[in-house]
């Protein structure tokens, strides 16, 4: 073989394919703290480090067991010196399925990086070298120098589960996201994702807050929904079905249409009796509280003068779904814009 000229990788090159490399840099001023990452895998992972970054410690345990594999969640604290410098090393990261713990069937309640923002070390995380196997990415706390996040490439295929919070998570995408996403929770001001078309089918939740997200869309939203949030001021939400046909949770927690539509596109009598009407026969209970602004204003003043009339003027109409969704639905509170009908 060795006169073939053919090169045998050794042990060592092979023990450094798949690894995940985080810069991480201390802070200029002031007393440092520790930062805790969180991750769960497969087996159980090294950890090393390079220049000054100091793994404090590392504890592993079992997370939930999912596909008939025993997970294992990851929990390293680190530090960093102030003005010094260095990286932290996952191996073989192809085994990682979370960012945070996974929790198997379950939402997972463990946030990737955790501590005091101002203090711990700064971990720059790249989103487009997410492992090709993660399922579940949660930072539900924003963390506005403390963990820098860029990313311009489609998610992992198989993502099930997506909470990014901060002002300073820079995603830039243009594509459809994973289809087998259930859980979708982005805002954040720099979220610039462009996207026409259809959300995945299976999403239970959705929550999109941020002026960058810039989501046309004029078709129905997933009928699985137990949460809708929409607040965005290039949110172009037009269509006017929305509710609950699926299950197993048919109870909706949250309905809140705040910066849904563009100024153009204010929602007429029309689009708002289909929406009472699909709220109506959503299956199961409604939020206490509803949210639908984005109304024209006279019909807004219209509807909370009417008199509730299922044959009468369209005023008279809204008026009479909304109590109906009031009186079989949970809803004690029922807003157009500002005025609580």
């Amino acid at each position: 073989m060795i006169g073939l000229g053919l090169t045998i990788p050794s042990r060592r090159y092979v023990s450094l394919y798949n690894n995940l490399i985080f810069p991480v840099s201390g802070r200029t001023s002031g007393t440092p703290t520790n930062g805790t990452i969180t991750f769960t895998s497969t087996a159980d992972l090294t950890v090393e480090k390079t220049g000054s970054v100091v793994i404090v410690s590392t504890t592993r345990a079992n997370d939930a067991l999912f596909d008939g594999v025993q997970l294992r969640v990851h929990t390293v604290v680190i530090s960093c010196p102030n003005n010094e410098s260095g990286t932290l090393i996952i191996r073989r990261s192809d085994r990682i399925r979370a960012f945070g713990n996974h929790n198997g069937a379950s939402t997972p309640s463990v946030n990737f990086y955790a501590g005091t923002d101002a203090t711990m070390p700064i971990v720059s995380w790249n989103l487009n070298n997410l492992p090709v196997l993660t399922q579940k990415i949660r930072q539900t706390v924003e963390l506005a120098t403390a963990l820098p996040t860029t990313g311009n490439r489609t998610l992992p295929t198989g993502l099930t589960f997506l909470r990014l919070e901060g002002s300073n998570i820079n995603w830039t995408y243009s594509e459809a996201l994973p289809t087998g996403l259930t859980f979708l929770f982005l805002s954040g001001a720099n979220f610039n994702w462009t996207y026409t078309g259809a959300l995945p089918t299976g999403l239970t939740y959705l929550l999109l807050a941020g002026a960058n997200i810039n989501w046309t869309y004029t078709g129905t939203l997933p009928t699985g929904l137990t949460t809708l949030y929409l607040s965005g001021a290039n949110i172009n939400w037009t269509g006017n079905i929305l509710g609950n046909t699926g299950t197993p949770k048919p109870n909706m927690t949250s309905v809140s249409l705040f910066n849904y539509r563009n100024p153009s596109d204010t929602m007429d009598y029309t689009d708002l009796l289909s929406i009472l009407n699909s709220l109506i026969n959503n299956v199961g209970t409604l939020p206490t509280t509803v949210t639908i602004r984005e109304q024209i204003a006279g019909n807004v003043t219209a509807i909370a003068a009417a008199s509730p009339n299922i044959a009468g003027t369209q005023a008279e109409q809204s008026k009479y779904y909304i109590n109906l969704i009031k009186s079989t639905k949970g809803v004690t509170t029922f807003t157009l814009n500002t005025t609580n009908i």
